[in-house]
Order: structure tokens, then sequence, then C-alpha cells
């Protein structure tokens, strides 16, 4: 686009949403450029910047990103240096974890399956989303606290409930399922498969075994030390946190999700 900006007249623009339209902090690349329009009143008394008058546009390059600051934990059982304190103050800012009306989080318990729901519709910006008037679980009634949020997990195709059509809401997360939780939010990408399993309790014929090879391929999970996964483990409430948080940052992020 030809004369687009008079401050910059060789200066092109492109628009797009690139995942790396900004380096990742600590990573060289071409910096991205902002387009700065400077709008007058007919005057003409608005400057730009670098002696640009307030009737032309200027190209900026944009140096660095900033870290996103990470605000001291609200949850009166999570204290600075547990092992996932950042994680779970992240998930608290960003308003993927209210924890209870008591003023806390409760780590170590397990995740229920209606409260990842409630994660994963806040982790996707609690999109818009009308429930139908008829529930898709026999369990689930509509009066349930996460009714929306389940319903929107099964719109999305990231769970399907059981075979005897319940979701069982109450019932704790376990680790392989939710792997697969995780892999059907991120569009069931194409994966890979090694002959030999990366963990020593998964064998390759297990019923989730292309879920947590993707996300251990991810950085999402790195299991144990020594070297098992624990599948049918529940899932604890502070390492919920910590694959939310890898997954946001490894994955939905470079997607542009």
């Amino acid at each position: 686009m030809a004369g687009l900006h008079p401050d910059a007249p060789t200066t092109t623009l492109t628009a797009h949403r690139s995942a790396d339209a900004i380096p990742a902090l600590g990573e060289s690349g071409t910096p991205a450029k902002a387009l700065l329009l400077h709008l007058h009143n007919g005057t003409g008394d608005l400057s730009g910047t670098n002696g640009a008058k307030g009737n032309r546009a200027e190209v900026l390059n944009i140096k660095e990103q900033q870290t996103e600051y990470i605000t001291p934990s609200r949850f009166s059982d999570v204290k600075n240096g547990d092992q996932f304190y950042t994680e779970i103050s992240w998930l608290a800012q960003r308003g993927i974890t209210t924890g209870y009306p008591d003023g806390t989080y409760r780590p170590l318990e397990s995740v229920e399956r209606g409260a990842m729901a409630a994660f994963f519709y806040r982790m996707q910006g609690s999109p818009q989303f009308t429930a139908p008037s008829t529930p898709s679980f026999k369990d689930v009634p509509t009066t349930h606290p996460f009714y929306k949020e389940i319903e929107w997990m099964k719109a999305q195709g990231i769970t399907t409930g059981y075979s005897d059509g319940t979701f069982r809401p109450s019932a704790p997360v376990n680790r392989d399922a939710m792997a697969a939780f995780f892999y059907r939010a991120a569009g069931s990408p194409h994966v890979d498969l090694p002959a030999t399993s990366h963990f020593s309790d998964v064998s390759t014929d297990n019923q989730f075994y292309r879920e947590i090879t993707w996300l251990a391929s991810k950085g999402i999970s790195t299991g144990w030390p020594d070297g098992t996964y624990r599948p049918v483990t529940p899932i604890a409430r502070d390492a919920m946190a910590a694959f939310i948080y890898r997954y946001t940052e490894k994955v939905a992020n470079q997607a542009g999700r």
C-alpha cells in the first residue's frame, strides 16, 4: 500500500494475527511494528512523535514485550514458595478460578469433573454460549452450578460423557482423561506416535496413549521423576493449575487462541 505512511514512505505494513508477531521473551527475531494514526481537530496543533504532525501516520517498532506481572496469591492456603504458587496465582489473576468462599484454594484436593468444565470454559475466555433447555447428561440438570460450562464442553467436543448418558460432575478427573480434555481443546492435532511410550506405566495400547503422548510432547506434563505418568490417579488442584498455565503458554498462545 504505497504512500500509506507519510512519515515513513518506504515502510510496509503487514496485517496479520500470527502467533509470532512479536518475538517471545529472550528470543531474537524481527520486531513487530505498530501503526500510529495522529488525528487532529482541524487546527493541526496536535503533533505526533519525532516531529510528525497530527494529520500524519507513523510506524514505530515494538522493541520488547513486557513480562506479565503475577499478583500475590489471595488464597490463605497457598504460600509463596509452594511448588505451584505462580501457576495458582496466575489462575486466579486470569479469573479461571475463584477458590472457595472461605478464602482457600485447597491445592491438594482432587479436581471434580464439574469444576474441570468451568476451568476449561474460563480458560477459553468464557465465550458466548447459550446452553440447551434440555440437559445432555441425565445427572447434570439445568440447575447445576456448572450446567452451562458442562454443556459448552460437550458442544465443543471436549467431553462425550459416559456410555450410560452421565457426566458424573462430582467424580474426580483422572490424569488420563485430563490429557484427553486438553488434546481435544487444542483441536485434536496430528501426533506422531512413538513405538515406545514416554512413560513406563502408559502402554502403546492405552486408551489415551495418543493424548498423553501429545501432552508430554508439548511440555504440558513431565510426569514423575520415576518415569511414570500415573494415568488413573486423580489430578490435584495445584497440578491442574500448572497444566492450564503450561497449555496456555505452550499451545493456546502459540496458536493465537
